[in-house]
């Protein structure tokens, strides 16, 4: 699943995906995210299209996957693998894509 800085409103700043747990920003990433009746992850593939170089991919990891485990229910202690890619893009085109497990694998097996 990809989410583009696009898919926000007008009100939220594209130049950062998740400011500090903006309570607006949660809000309508739940409702962005596709449903879905899955058991907990086990293997999680994160990648975030960032335009500030300096943007620390944990930061990015920390809200996302809060806002995730809110969604779908689980708790993050299930997960055991994590892969995460961080990519430059221009100002504007700021994204977050995710998958899970057998997904996550194939997708980390394409980076490598």
């Amino acid at each position: 699943y990809e989410i583009a800085s696009g898919d926000w409103s007008s009100d939220v700043c594209s130049s950062d995906l998740f400011p500090s747990h903006d309570k607006n920003n949660e809000e309508q990433l739940l409702l962005l995210l596709p449903k879905s009746n899955r058991n907990a992850p086990r293997i999680v593939f994160y990648r975030f299209g960032v335009s500030n170089k300096a943007s620390d991919y944990d930061n990015l990891i920390k809200q996302f996957q809060d806002v995730l485990q809110k969604k779908y229910n689980f708790d993050d202690k299930s997960i055991m693998v994590a892969i995460i890619e961080k990519v430059i893009v221009k100002k504007g085109a700021e994204f977050v894509e995710f998958c899970f497990d057998d997904e996550a694998l194939d997708k980390a097996r394409k980076i490598m």
